[in-house]
């Protein structure tokens, strides 16, 4: 469902900023993906929805009470992944309920702890219905961890951000599929990016290769309008930054029914960023947990190629100016030899052996 893995409390009066994942992990912990998503979840004991877990779920069934739900069965999982993904198909797990035509609660049975989805929330057709699906599998108190794509360093670099009318645009229609709009734009905007390179600063969207052709592009839309096939895409695309705001501005029509309960930024080298969901019925609260998030978030990547550049001239300049210095010392030192040449020279003279008495005298009656 991605093609990219890595992998509660209730509002208070006082409005208090979504945590941070030190508040949950402890000062001094490394990053970690999986750390973060599991941080705070007691097991046994809870129980969790995780949706799309392939070979790398973040819960096993041995460590507590998980349900595993999928956009198609075990075996299509298999067959998808069997060549090209690097995954070992036989560890895919085994999907308990396919999330399709029927709603999560329907896919579930009852309602859970926590909702787990890495890598997911951009593959959803309708989000906001799905948002409002999660909330109803949701347990009073309960929590969604989400961990999502930052387009700054995947595929998706050249692409456009979500904005919130191509969110309404799907929810009108109640997707249950990828639209030809979404499955167009991953197709033929999706670019080889190398993370290392991206987090060194923007790069060239003319330089980067496409992963697709146009005509592939168009043949797959094609064959998503004739036929029941499901192309599974990146229906949406986020950065911290951009995420946040689409929160906020979908909050504001209310549209968007929970709260930032706690937010990871994208970690130096990564190319994903974290965030919790918790429930809420405060249009305020909202929208004021994601304004929080939005303002102590890390600012965009800087473009570095101009400072880089100045910088390059300066050391050439300095470089320059050593050499030059250098030069300077090599002619004054063979001025030096060359004067020590001369004196060495006269000292071993016969006129010099000669006035030698009288230099001695003369000392003597100074």
């Amino acid at each position: 469902m991605r093609d990219v893995r890595s992998r509660n409390a209730r509002h208070s009066a006082e409005p208090t900023a979504p945590k941070s994942l030190l508040d949950f992990l402890g000062e001094g912990t490394a990053l970690n993906i999986r750390d973060i998503v599991r941080a705070g979840i007691p097991t046994p004991g809870s129980t969790v929805l995780e949706i799309g877990a392939l070979c790398s779920p973040f819960f096993h069934k041995s460590e507590t009470d998980v349900v595993y739900v999928d956009h198609v069965d075990t075996e299509a999982l298999r067959e998808k992944y069997r060549f090209g993904h690097g995954i070992d198909v036989n560890q895919i797990v085994q999907v308990d309920a396919v999330w399709g035509a029927n709603t999560l609660l329907e896919c579930a049975g009852r309602q859970v702890d926590y909702v787990i989805a890495s890598h997911v929330v951009e593959h959803v057709p309708d989000l906001i219905t799905w948002l409002k699906e999660l909330r109803a599998v949701l347990k009073p108190g309960g929590q969604i961890r989400l961990v999502v794509p930052d387009k700054r360093f995947t595929f998706d670099y050249v692409r456009r951000e979500t904005a919130l009318q191509d969110l309404i645009d799907a929810y009108a229609r109640r997707a249950r599929r990828p639209l030809p709009a979404n499955i167009f734009d991953h197709v033929a905007y999706a670019r080889h990016v190398d993370v290392n390179e991206a987090w060194k600063g923007p790069l060239d969207p003319s330089q980067l290769e496409h992963c697709h052709s146009f005509e592939a592009a168009m043949g797959i839309v094609q064959d998503a309008l004739t036929t029941e096939n499901y192309h599974d895409v990146h229906c949406w695309v986020f950065t911290p930054q951009s995420c946040a705001a689409l929160m906020i501005e979908a909050a504001r029509y209310g549209l968007l029914d929970f709260e930032c309960a706690g937010f990871c930024d994208t970690p130096y080298s990564s190319l994903e960023f974290s965030v919790f969901l918790r429930p809420s019925t405060d249009p305020q609260a909202i929208a004021d947990s994601w304004k929080r998030v939005q303002h102590g978030l890390a600012p965009p990547v800087p473009d570095l190629s101009e400072r880089v550049a100045k910088l390059k001239v300066e050391v050439q300049a300095k470089t320059s100016e050593l050499e030059a210095a250098n030069a300077r010392v090599a002619e004054v030192e063979c001025a030096l030899n060359a004067i020590r040449g001369e004196l060495k020279a006269h000292q071993a003279s016969k006129s010099w052996r000669l006035t030698a008495p009288l230099r001695a005298l003369r000392r003597t009656l100074q």
